[in-house]
This record gives structure tokens, C-alpha cells and sequence, in this order.
């Protein structure tokens, strides 16, 4: 017996939502191209306007594609196949405890970061997640142009000091210890006090929120096997520089 009238729609109902052969296709497909579930969804409402497929069931299909691309994989296997099929530069350990090998550490470059981070501490908790080193100084760089100004009659040209600010602050982003990093960022305030809007910028998106992802005090406690861009050029230029004492020799060393 029902105390009320029946629901005369069938949303959220579980055979009324079921997708059909050709939405799952397209769910499937809409899944490998990173499309979100909410656009997955609304999607399939304009496509059909009498369809009746609620969140959940999009989610659970997702969770059930993605169940079976990975097979018996557990996640970090797949993860790392994933890391090799795409071409990411990525190194891991493991360790062999009871008989078994488990995973210690892993360390990829990816050069779009910022979505990727975003997600690393739901994902990966315990994770050290490293600024690319490259697209911070390119971003200093296109800032210093815009706002590091020299005044009429000055002998030193705008770009001298351009490069005289972006040389102090590599030397903060390469500073191997703590201590001398603090040195490093009073020499690079006391360089740039006389651009205060630059100095705010620098220090409220780099120094005082990502100091421990980008600088070496703190990242090269961590295994990234010399990378500290996601450019390959450059880190593969960063490693050659270490080798040459000088821009006159050669590869050869005694």
C-alpha cells in the first residue's frame, strides 16, 4: 500500500537509467579523452532528452571502464605502464619485504603540472610534488619585463637590471642549504625593493608558498635524478653544465 501517488518520472531509477550499447561507447570514449563525468552526463541529456541516466551511474561506469583497462594490474602497475605507453620521464624503487617487491618511491615530469598537482595530495598523500624550475623563471622573467623599470637618465639599462634580478633569484632557487637560501632571498629583497609590486608578486606565488617544491634546500632531498624542470633541453643543459668547469673546455676530464 503507497500513502502517495506514484512518482510519474523514473530519474534515478536503476533500469530507466541504464545506458544503452551506443551510450556506453560514448561514455567510454569520453572517459579516455579526460572528459569530466558532469559534461559526460549533460551531454548524454542533449543528446537524448528522455534519458534518464543519473551521476551515480555515469561514475559507476567510469569506475567499471577504467576496472577494466587495468585487468589484473593493481594501480601503481598501471600507473606505471600508463608513465611508459605516453613517454614521461619516470624513475621508482622498490624494496623486497616478506618475499615481496613493493614500491618505495617514483618520480615523473609532467609539463601540465598544475591539474596534476592539484590532485597529488588526494592521490599520492605522502608525495613530494616539485615546481618545474623552468616555467618559474620563465614566469619571473615575462614579470620582471612588465614591472622592473629604471628611470630616465639612469646609466644602467632596464635589461642589465633585469638580468642582475633573475641572476640573484637563481641563486635563491640554488641555494643547497637552508641558512644560505636565507641569505640568498635578503640579497634578492634588498635587489628588488625598489620595485614593490615585484617583489610582492614574487614572494607571495614563489617564495612564501612554493620555496620547499623548487628550491635545492628542500628538493634535493628527494630523489629527481637532476631534474628540476619538466624542459627537457634544460635539464639535459643543467646536468651538462655540472660536467664543464668552463665554457672553454671540452667533455674531456683528466
Amino acid at each position: 500500500m503507497h500513502n502517495h501517488e506514484l512518482d510519474k518520472g523514473l530519474e534515478g531509477h536503476l533500469v530507466a537509467g541504464r545506458l544503452k550499447p551506443h551510450e556506453k561507447e560514448f561514455l567510454d570514449e569520453m572517459t579516455r579523452n579526460a572528459v569530466a563525468p558532469k559534461n559526460i552526463l549533460s551531454t548524454l541529456k542533449e543528446r537524448d532528452p528522455n534519458n534518464k541516466t543519473s551521476a551515480k551511474q555515469v561514475y559507476n561506469a567510469r569506475h567499471r571502464y577504467k576496472a577494466k583497462l587495468r585487468a589484473s594490474m593493481t594501480e601503481m602497475q598501471h600507473l606505471c605502464k600508463k608513465l611508459d605507453e605516453n613517454n614521461y620521464f619516470f624513475k621508482y624503487r622498490t624494496d623486497v619485504e616478506d618475499g615481496a617487491e613493493h614500491l618505495q618511491d617514483i618520480f615523473f615530469a609532467d609539463p601540465k603540472d598544475l591539474a596534476l598537482m592539484n590532485a597529488i595530495p588526494a592521490v599520492f598523500p605522502d608525495t613530494a610534488a616539485l615546481v618545474c624550475r623552468f616555467h618559474i623563471e620563465k614566469n619571473l622573467s615575462t614579470k620582471a619585463r612588465e614591472l622592473v623599470k629604471v628611470r630616465d637618465g639612469e646609466k644602467i639599462k632596464a635589461s642589465e637590471v633585469r638580468d642582475n634580478v633573475c641572476l640573484a633569484f637563481r641563486n635563491v632557487l640554488e641555494s643547497s642549504t637552508e641558512d644560505e637560501y636565507a641569505g640568498n632571498v635578503l640579497e634578492f629583497r634588498k635587489l628588488c625593493e625598489r620595485w614593490p609590486k615585484f617583489l610582492r608578486y614574487i614572494e607571495e606565488t614563489i617564495l612564501d608558498t612554493d620555496k620547499e617544491r623548487v628550491a635545492n634546500a628542500w628538493v634535493d632531498k628527494y630523489m629527481h635524478m637532476g631534474n628540476h624542470t619538466t624542459n627537457r633541453a634544460k635539464s639535459s643543459h643543467g646536468v651538462l653544465k655540472g660536467y664543464l668547469t668552463d665554457g672553454l673546455g671540452d667533455l674531456l676530464k683528466d
